[in-house]
């Protein structure tokens, strides 16, 4: 069982980030992502919180799903994909500082960290 379905089994919420800007790599891995989540863990409640993006990738699956502004809702578990450090992420940041536990996954080298 791999670190990110162990988290998974673990979780009741996830809050996806990916960084400032979003070019393909960022709506790909972060939507690529949602799409596992929702289906292989449906009891999970999950969500992608990104700045608007180019509407050239509208068709993305969950595309439309993606949400564009910070709002109160908190989450267990948060996970940050393509983003070198908590910066990038931008006013989406708050979602890390209020999660309890948190996953980077990023790319070149493919590392992962846990807390």
């Amino acid at each position: 069982m791999t670190v990110l379905e162990q988290m998974l089994e673990q979780t009741g919420s996830v809050v996806i980030l990916g960084h400032v800007r979003p070019d393909g790599d960022c709506l790909g891995s972060t939507l690529g992502l949602y799409h596992y989540i929702q289906t292989n863990y449906p009891a999970v409640r999950a969500a992608v919180y990104l700045e608007e993006s180019s509407p050239k990738f509208g068709y993305l699956t969950g595309y439309d799903a993606i949400l564009h502004e910070t709002d109160e809702e908190r989450y267990e578990l948060c996970i940050c994909l393509d983003c070198g450090d908590e910066e990038r992420l931008g006013a989406f940041g708050v979602y890390l500082a209020n999660a309890s536990k948190s996953l980077w996954i990023t790319i070149s080298p493919i590392l992962a960290s846990a807390r």
